[in-house]
């Protein structure tokens, strides 16, 4: 009858109509709230960049070992007598010895010569070459305070040095300054080192590290923040300072002692990140620095593979 086909043809218009919105409903989905991810192309650089970093840092370490290999060749010289004048010899069993070794059996004299002789004609100075008063104290090399969890292998060690000044200090704004411009990626992949950089003054040095951990709790826990402070044993003598630039000597030592106090900080920092960057304690952060550094970085790499 008209009546059921009118009916048929409705039901199949509805059908129709029904199948349509199932098959524009995902497609108006993707297209209203899925659009093109414009970041993926950035990310990626980013990743690139840190897998260089990591592979630098990787080299780095194996550079370091080498180090390592020349500092205890050139001790080992120290304790033959090798440096320094004359060695002074003896004699064991018709051989001559240096006398730092007479005391030891035949096969450790021997090994001992050989790991103090190099194949290499030019060896790289060490830190003794120009701190020899550091020679056999291991204490002068590692912080005399140390607030740290020990956080290694990450891009970027930021080094910020702080002496006790009168008036205003700076280094709390400083660090919140910091700490608010990375985000959760970045904090995770830096570590900020405060050196406090008072060897003659103990109770500033803990009084202002305490300070530090109780207004940044959650990232000395990360370990996104340290406090370190050189030992006293770590400055020489500077008794025997020359007067430059025409400064009156009180002014000399002060460069000295900075330079020293920079020197411990880039050292410790050397093996805990493959870029180092130090900043005052008036710095303000205006700008994504990690991100920053990490295309600068990039940028440089790039620049030397041309």
């Amino acid at each position: 009858s008209i009546g059921g086909q009118m009916r048929v043809l409705i039901n199949w218009k509805n059908a129709a109509l029904l199948g349509i919105i199932i098959v524009l409903l995902p497609v108006a989905y993707v297209v209203l709230f899925t659009g093109p991810d414009l970041n993926q192309e950035e990310l990626l650089e980013l990743r690139l960049s840190e897998l260089r970093d990591r592979l630098h840092f990787a080299e780095t370490l194996n550079k370091e070992r080498e180090s390592d290999i020349h500092t205890l060749r050139a001790q080992l010289h120290v304790i033959m007598g090798a440096e320094g004048g004359a060695p002074s010899n003896t004699s064991v069993n018709g051989s001559v010895i240096p006398r730092g070794l007479s005391q030891l059996g035949p096969e450790v004299r021997q090994l001992l010569m050989n790991l103090s002789s190099s194949s290499s004609d030019i060896q790289p100075p060490s830190i003794f070459h120009y701190l020899p008063h550091l020679i056999g104290k291991s204490e002068g090399l590692s912080p005399h305070h140390r607030l740290s969890k020990g956080r290694v292998g990450v891009s970027i060690a930021i080094g910020i040095p702080h002496i006790k000044r009168d008036g205003v200090v700076y280094i709390m704004e400083t660090l919140q300054s910091l700490i608010e411009s990375l985000d959760e990626v970045e904090k995770s992949d830096c570590v900020i080192i405060v050196c406090i950089a008072e060897p003659e003054h103990d109770d500033y040095v803990k009084k202002t590290s305490s300070e530090v951990e109780k207004m940044f709790p959650d990232a000395v826990r990360s370990g996104l923040l340290e406090v370190i402070s050189p030992p006293k044993i770590f400055y020489p003598s500077f008794k025997n300072l020359k007067e430059t630039f025409g400064d009156p000597i009180d002014r000399v030592k002060w460069r000295t002692k900075q330079n020293l106090d920079y020197s411990f900080l880039m050292l410790y920092a050397k093996s805990k990140a493959t870029y180092y960057v130090q900043v005052s304690v008036i710095f303000k952060v205006k700008l994504p620095i990690m991100y920053s550094l990490k295309m600068m970085s990039s940028l440089s790499q790039a620049i030397l593979q041309l």
